[in-house]
């Protein structure tokens, strides 16, 4: 107990001694809310804090003059940091009627205990000793002494004896009843000291004990002991304190018990067994005890199973938001990689096209560099599983009816997964729309698909179902990731060998696979992951070893936001393929690569390598600049941002955005909008010759 808490209990003890000498109950705001204790004199046990009003008031209704009340003594005691009793001696000097209260020491003692409101009286017993007096009436007989004066002396003289005798026998009387009553008394403030304490060890929270030391044999608990252990009356008593824990903790438990008798207190977090063998987890608290030279420890215990619970649920919380952050991190990795090396791949495709337009095909070096065009085609297909994973895809959405979808794919998934597996198709009823591209649906399924048919082996289903669902903040707050909302559900199960949780915990991360070596690029389920993220979507997998698996994709409902009109342009380009081209590419390489593949189909191209240099050229050309084929991300300024600045130069100018990246600034995470003209590098002569006559025709 520190200093401002001993201050506090000291100023509410005085109070308490000024309201009863005032018969003022306005302290009475500072009693616990389950107050009880002894008042009038002790002899009447009250409840609650309306009764001991009432008994007090009934107790001091005949006072006449002022209490007088002087205090000799006082001493305050910590059971514990919640748990504090004072005991005061003072004299009082109370006349009431014909009781006349002796200058005895009289005993207050007060519990207190530490609530949310601050330190609040939970139990008051106050002893005042006190002897009854009669007054006496003499009545003299007149008649008498008026007949026999000799009678009345001899009468005065055996009176006087008498007197004398009965004074003697009165005063062994009182001093035998006076040791009576004071032996009375005494049981009597026993059976209250019992009672009081019997009441302040039940009143305690959590559980009480009390052993002997060293022996460290119960021998006194609260009923709360008994019933959180499961025991029944009479069943702990002189138990040894080690009889409550599991055998690997008795050094720990002895262990915090010499620490307490030789530093004052201690506390260790422990598991109790109950009656049935099983652990329950507390918090042990023990302090050093000492009554006549004996030792014992003390201590209280709180059950902290709710505490354990919330901490282990707060651990499944965070493992599931690491989870997440290592896959976000993955994924900035992984998409940053594959820009880069798309570049490359970009710049080694359109080289090999222009080199193999030259060459014949009889020509001995046609083979070598058909071989380098594919091996090229083939790594730009893998970086675009990787930029699926990192949501950095190009797409183009449509509003989709996803039973519609699947439908029209199940024929070449029967194919794609063998006859020997059965595939089952659950559409669900009134299914909602999403705006998804779909062949992100395709790869979606052809992806799990083929997971599915090599978990599955020989034989066994497949099965694919759809539904409307709502995900609530309930379901979310136990799932890091998850957004609330309305969603379509596209799910597929099957009954293949399942995952035990160390796989499941690498599932999406790139190049990570379970097959053999030449079996698995690794990249499938992290390619479902990217393009689940990249629609503001969310997945999640549920396996077991030798019980399947199931995976769960929640893509967002479609919210139509009304038809777009398309905007006011200028009269239509003739497709002469001698238009002139504005070319922004802050990579070299590329810039010439495209350059070149630009000049070779018959365009006039002003080349740029940043937003400043294409401004200025675009200032200082004279004549007309038919179209601006950008990158989407430069330093200096984004791509459309640059289209802004050049369309005040040239209103009519057409657009054609390029990128490894989806860009931000004409894609909302990942997604193009409607009438935008994107062109994914690297990209071939042939599609790049599509998207511009395309541009130049809008």
């Amino acid at each position: 107990m520190d200093t401002k808490d001993y201050q506090i209990i000291r100023q509410l003890f005085d109070d308490y001694l000024r309201m009863y000498a005032g018969r003022d109950d306005r302290l009475t705001t500072h009693f616990s809310e389950d107050f009880s204790g002894f008042t009038g004199g002790g002899d009447f046990l009250v409840k609650n804090r309306e009764e001991w009003v009432a008994i007090t008031r009934q107790d001091f209704a005949q006072i006449k003059e002022p209490i007088r009340i002087e205090l000799k003594d006082l001493t305050i005691q910590s059971l514990a940091d919640t748990i504090a009793v004072t005991t005061g001696f003072f004299t009082i000097h109370l006349p009431i009627k014909d009781h006349i209260l002796s200058n005895e020491i009289a005993r207050l003692v007060l519990i207190f205990r530490l609530e949310l409101e601050g330190w609040k009286i939970s139990h008051s017993s106050i002893s005042i000793p006190y002897h009854l007096v009669r007054e006496g009436e003499i009545y003299p007989m007149k008649e008498l002494v008026d007949r026999n004066q000799f009678l009345e002396k001899l009468v005065a003289e055996r009176t006087t004896q008498l007197s004398e005798a009965n004074d003697n026998l009165r005063q062994t009387n009182e001093k035998l009843a006076q040791e009576i009553e004071e032996h009375k008394q005494t049981e009597k403030a026993l059976r209250r000291e019992q009672l009081f304490s019997k009441s302040v060890i039940e009143s305690l929270p959590g559980i009480f004990y009390l052993y002997t030391y060293p022996e460290l044999k119960l021998i006194l608990w609260n009923r709360e002991h008994e019933s959180l252990l499961g025991y029944g009356i009479g069943e702990i008593k002189g138990r040894h304190i080690t009889d409550w824990h599991v055998p690997e903790a008795n050094d720990s438990v002895l262990k915090a018990v010499e620490v307490a008798m030789t530093q004052g207190s201690a506390s260790i977090e422990a598991a109790l067994l109950t009656k049935d063998g099983c652990p329950v987890p507390f918090i042990l608290t023990g302090i050093k005890f000492a009554v006549q030279g004996q030792l014992y420890l003390m201590g209280i215990g709180f059950d902290i199973t709710e505490r354990k619970r919330a901490e282990a649920e707060a651990d499944k919380l965070q493992s599931q938001l690491t989870q997440v952050q290592k896959m976000e991190s993955v994924g900035r990795l992984a998409g940053g990689i594959a820009h880069d090396f798309n570049n490359m791949l970009g710049v080694i495709l359109g080289y090999t096209e222009l080199v193999l337009k030259q060459v014949g095909a009889d020509q001995p070096i046609y083979p070598a560099l058909q071989g380098i065009q594919q091996a090229a085609q083939r790594s730009a297909d893998l970086t675009r599983q990787l930029l699926a994973f990192a949501r950095k895809q190009t797409v183009a959405p449509k509003v989709l009816d996803l039973n519609e979808t699947v439908a029209s794919m199940l024929n070449m998934l029967r194919r794609l997964i063998g006859e020997n597996i059965d595939l089952v198709w659950l559409p669900g009823k009134s299914l909602r729309s999403i705006k998804m591209d779909p062949s992100q649906i395709d790869q979606i399924l052809a992806n799990l698909c083929i997971n599915a048919r090599d978990a599955i082996g020989v034989a066994g289903k497949v099965t694919i179902e759809t539904d409307n669902v709502f995900v609530d903040e309930t379901y979310c707050a136990g799932h890091a990731g998850f957004v609330p909302g309305e969603y379509v559900l596209l799910a597929l199960s099957d009954n293949g060998r399942g995952m035990d949780r160390e796989t499941l915990s690498h599932l999406f991360e790139p190049f990570f696979t379970t097959k053999e070596m030449g079996k698995g690029t690794g990249l499938g389920l992290a390619t479902v992951y990217g393009i689940v993220k990249q629609n503001n979507g969310f997945i999640s997998v549920y396996s077991e070893p030798c019980q399947g698996t199931t995976f769960k994709m929640y893509l967002p409902r479609y919210l139509p936001k009304g038809d777009r009109s398309p905007e006011p342009g200028a009269a239509k380009t003739a497709a002469t393929r001698h238009e002139t081209i504005l070319l922004v590419e802050d990579e070299p390489m590329i810039l010439e690569m495209t350059k070149v593949m630009l000049e070779h189909q018959g365009y006039t191209v002003l080349p740029a390598v940043s937003p400043g240099e294409a401004i200025r050229l675009a200032r200082e050309h004279v004549g007309e600049i038919h179209l601006l084929m950008t990158d989407v991300v430069m330093p200096e300024m984004n791509g459309r941002d640059l289209a802004r600045n050049l369309l005040s130069l040239y209103p009519d100018l057409k657009l054609l955005f390029m990128s490894g990246y989806t860009a931000d600034v004409i894609a909302h995470h990942g997604v193009l909008d409607e009438g935008i003209h994107f062109i994914q590098k690297p990209f071939s002569m042939k599609d790049l010759d599509g998207e511009l006559r395309e541009a130049l025709k809008s």
